[in-house]
């Protein structure tokens, strides 16, 4: 459910799966909070697998991971080691976007 959006030597965008995503992968968990920890787990995962490629040089340690998330909220990000930056406009309207879907 966490994916690497264009991923190249300076930037990967990490976004969160879509709607359609949720429907076909996620119809055998219940609705709620088993979802909502479900889905946890996945960005988790996909976050460690992330640090992994880091760890072993198969992403090089100066690409900036980026993203913006209506999944996460502030305290969460600081626990997990991310540096929170005011979203651009791009990434605020297509969050905005996503998020009405």
């Amino acid at each position: 459910m966490l994916l690497g959006y264009m991923p190249n030597k300076i930037k990967i965008d990490l976004h969160s799966g879509t709607s359609f995503d949720y429907l076909f992968a996620m119809r055998h968990v219940k609705t709620g909070i088993e979802t909502r920890n479900n889905l946890l787990v996945f960005h988790l995962e996909g976050l460690i697998n992330l640090i992994n490629e880091i760890e072993n040089d198969i992403i090089p340690k100066t690409v900036h991971i980026v993203g913006t998330s209506y999944f996460f909220n502030e305290k969460t990000l600081n626990k997990l080691g991310f540096e929170l930056k005011q979203a651009s406009m791009f990434y605020r309207i297509n969050l905005f976007v996503n998020f009405i879907d």
